[in-house]
């Protein structure tokens, strides 16, 4: 019968792996709720919970061909109208006060939470004590200032200083990067920079068990980043510092740019690469040490007091790194398999995916629509899901330093960047055309140089002698990034390809169904996964080419034939994130430029006239909507690349509603 064979549809895998389709549930729920551009209240989807059970029970009770499928559909609509109902009901729990305007030459005083110091510029987040002009009603909880020259205060200071602040900046065109939604949930008010150096204020510092505890921390990162810099290295110093304490501040960008580029980025995260190799190291010096106590090997399990001490080292580790999101994940994971050797039990791979996934959205719900999250967790699963086939189907032809060492980094670089690709074209419009490569060529000299040095720099530092080691860390961090910038100018503009034919949410969305099917089925090749891939490339490929794009405030983006650049028609405008990276052309009295496609495009007097080889004419105001302009059937359209949303965290709400 057809409902036989509906009923039969999800049974590719164990009940165990169908089961993990409700935290998925849940996890669309809280991403539904974060990109819809209008807030719908938690009282609505409570209620739409409600409904949908009372449906389900109902068409259960009264219809005798309902049956799994059935009750498997209604359960999944009632998870993700709970996560749904979950991240509305966090977001207005968060009691952040964003500024509503522009401060120019204020006092700000308050006590340094963080600091991120860099050779030539720190940033400083401060706990708001005061802001001359504003009430205590008014004030942000925290706002984050730089400034110029080394730090000198530490954090818990109290501070005084004469700033500029703003309101944290709302993105300008689609699939820009949401710092306004972070900030919110970070209670972060505002960002700016000082009027010179901050100096010291009289209140005394900083006081609580939780806020103490945060200051300490960041405050041994901060010190633990610079003695990692400065005998590391410049060159390999700030990779060294991210990798061991997840500080950042000591990358230059174009560091970062080329990780990026070359699909190496995912080394900057503290992700399961660290955690689990700082968890097997602490298991296997404690298990080791452990063994040698004959008293005690002969009574105890050793791999017990084993696995408890290195639960409590990655514990210590995940606060040192700042605890992301990808820390998080992998941290979680870790810990669920050292429980499970304390109680006799064995692991489930993908149902501690499951797991991890859902504690993480309980403790951030907004992490959900934040690219490290789904990057993490599509990584993540992949891996297990290709790594427990080729168990299944290991071939003895497959040994010696083949087997165990190249074929498993090279399916590792494979499989992790195919699964985090659609994520990278949906929100940074690029991906890394080399990245498997790169990777299959980078990850050993990691894995069997850096790794190596890093624990040997971290025993060094323990017992005061880690200059030389971490001398030798920086060294070999060092030829790794020369290889990666080889990797960067082979790929030359390749990757700006997904930014002239957007990825659009339903391609985004059929690409993610198409993973998560083959991560649920126990065939190498599936067929829905297929399909869903397949109408994704499809969409894209449908998708008109896109000629330039403007931001709306002044700045626009060419394609040219040298790649894109960015046209800076003002001073002082704040550049969106996608056009950032690009090369920058200053256009302030006017000029003209050839696109990719042959049209000659002047900008001057706040316009843009496009002229196409048809002799057709195209004239934008470059102060208004953002805008794109595409060729369709050879004749310029205009797509609206505006973003309009009223939502709790954009500085107008709720006034935006009305």
């Amino acid at each position: 019968m057809p409902q036989d064979y509906l009923n039969n549809w999800f049974d590719e895998k164990r009940a165990i792996q169908r089961s993990l389709w409700f935290p998925l549930a849940f996890v669309f729920g809280c991403a539904f709720y974060f990109s819809i551009p209008f807030e719908p209240g938690s009282v609505l989807w409570g209620a739409l919970a409600i409904l949908v059970g009372a449906g389900a029970v109902l068409v259960g009770r009264f219809t005798p061909l309902a049956g799994p499928l059935t009750a498997f559909f209604a359960l999944m609509a009632v998870w993700m109208a709970i996560g749904a109902s979950y991240a509305s009901m966090r977001t207005h729990l968060v009691e952040a006060r964003p500024l509503s305007r522009q401060m120019d030459k204020v006092i700000l005083e308050g006590w340094i939470q963080k600091i991120e110091a860099s050779s030539s510029r720190s940033r400083l987040t401060i706990s708001v004590h005061a802001i001359s002009g504003l009430s205590t009603n008014d004030l942000p909880a925290s706002v984050r200032i730089s400034q110029k020259g080394k730090m000198t205060l530490s954090t818990g200071r109290f501070v005084r200083c004469y700033v500029a602040l703003n309101p944290p900046p709302e993105p300008v065109v689609k699939a820009g990067y949401n710092f306004h939604r972070d900030a919110f949930f970070n209670e972060l008010g505002g960002v700016g920079f000082s009027y010179g150096p901050c100096r010291a204020g009289a209140l005394p510092d900083i006081s609580g068990v939780e806020t103490d505890f945060k200051v300490r921390i960041n405050h041994f990162r901060q010190q633990l980043s610079a003695f990692i810099y400065e005998h590391a290295g410049e060159r390999g110093g700030g990779l060294a510092a991210a990798l061991l304490t997840g500080d950042r501040s000591y990358l230059t960008e174009n560091t970062q740019e080329t990780l990026r580029s070359t699909g190496l980025a995912h080394l900057l995260a503290i992700s399961g690469l660290h955690m689990g190799l700082a968890g097997g190291a602490f298991y296997f010096l404690f298990f080791r040490t452990l063994s040698f106590v004959e008293p005690l090997a002969k009574r105890v399990p050793v791999q017990k007091p084993a696995a408890l001490f290195a639960l409590m080292s990655i514990t210590a580790y995940l606060f040192l790194s700042g605890a992301g999101i990808s820390a998080q994940r992998a941290y979680i994971m870790m810990a669920a398999g050292f429980i499970a050797i304390l109680f006799d039990r064995p692991v489930l791979s993908l149902q501690t995916v499951g797991i991890a996934m859902t504690a993480v959205v309980i403790l951030s719900p907004v992490a959900v629509v934040s690219p490290g999250f789904q990057m993490s967790f599509a990584a993540a699963a992949a891996l297990i899901t290709a790594f427990s086939y080729v168990q299944h189907h290991r071939s003895d032809r497959l040994s010696g330093i083949l087997g165990r060492y190249v074929a498993p980094i090279l399916l590792t670089s494979v499989v992790a960047g195919l699964a985090t690709t659609p994520f990278a074209i949906f929100h940074f419009g690029r991906a890394a055309p080399l990245g498997i490569p790169a990777n299959f060529v980078v990850m050993p000299v990691f894995t069997f140089i850096c790794v190596p040095a890093a624990v040997l720099s971290v025993i060094g530092m323990l017992f005061g002698v880690g200059e030389v080691p971490l001398h030798w860390f920086g060294q070999s961090l060092a030829f790794l990034l020369d290889i990666a910038a080889q990797f960067e100018n082979w790929s030359g503009t390749a990757g700006h390809l997904f930014l002239e034919k957007r990825f659009t949410p339903v391609a985004f969305l059929l690409s993610c169904f198409g993973l998560i099917f083959w991560i649920m089925s126990s065939k190498l090749f599936s067929l829905k996964a297929t399909a869903c891939f397949a109408m994704s490339a499809l969409l894209w490929c449908l998708t008109p080419k896109v000629t330039l794009i403007s931001a709306g405030q002044g700045d626009v983006a060419i394609n040219t034939d040298k790649g894109w650049i960015v046209v800076a028609t003002e001073k002082g405008t704040l550049t969106p994130l996608q056009f950032s990276r690009m090369k920058e052309r200053r256009c302030y009295e006017g000029c003209t430029i050839i696109a990719a496609d042959g049209s000659t495009i002047l900008i001057k007097d706040g316009l843009l006239t496009m002229q196409s080889n048809s002799g057709s004419d195209y004239v934008m105001k470059l102060k208004s909507d953002a805008t794109a302009l595409t060729k369709k059937s050879g004749q310029l359209a205009q797509i609206d690349y505006q973003i309009r949303t009223c939502r709790p965290w954009n500085t107008a709400w709720p006034a935006c509603g009305n």
